[in-house]
């Protein structure tokens, strides 16, 4: 693969985690007849297992863009295929309340510019493992206004911090 090629599968992919993150369980009302577990594919409730105990509790619209996503998955090479089970897993041991956050921190994070999420991405990566585990307990004691909108857990509310210019 290209690594032009690569990239736009990563971004594809990124995306459509993004659009699931975003429309939450309860979008839509489920309906019973719609997508059960048996009807997914090997490779569909091999990628999707996680989310097995629920699946049929889902609206429609949710379980159709994990499909989509779950059909990308055997296509990737083995790095970015153990990268994306291992965040569909981060995902499935959330609990509603923390994946209700983690959309609404995702929808905080789209509201600053380009290059201030690129900035704190390479803040957040720089960081010690020491740092990192303190930000994560108190994700609001970063020091400067910039430090407290890096977020600690995607499951912890942020603050909506105004940028400096």
């Amino acid at each position: 693969m290209k690594p032009a090629d690569t990239w736009s599968d990563r971004r594809r992919l990124a995306l459509q985690a993004a659009l699931i993150a975003l429309l939450g369980p309860g979008a839509l009302p489920a309906r019973a007849d719609d997508g059960p577990w048996q009807a997914l594919n090997e490779s569909q409730r091999t990628v999707l297992a996680p989310f097995r105990a629920e699946w049929s509790r889902w609206p429609l619209q949710e379980r159709e863009i994990w499909i989509r996503l779950a059909d990308q998955v055997p296509r990737l090479d083995t790095e970015q295929r153990g990268h994306a089970l291992a965040r569909i897993r981060e995902w499935a041991a959330l609990s509603p309340d923390e994946r209700s956050v983690a959309r609404r921190n995702f929808q905080l994070a789209r509201t600053l510019g380009r290059d201030d999420r690129i900035r704190q991405w390479e803040r957040y990566n720089s960081m010690t493992p020491e740092q990192r585990s303190i930000l994560r307990a108190f994700p609001l004691l970063g020091g400067d206004s910039q430090d407290s909108r890096l977020p600690g857990r995607a499951s912890q509310p942020l603050g909506l911090v105004p940028s400096r210019r």
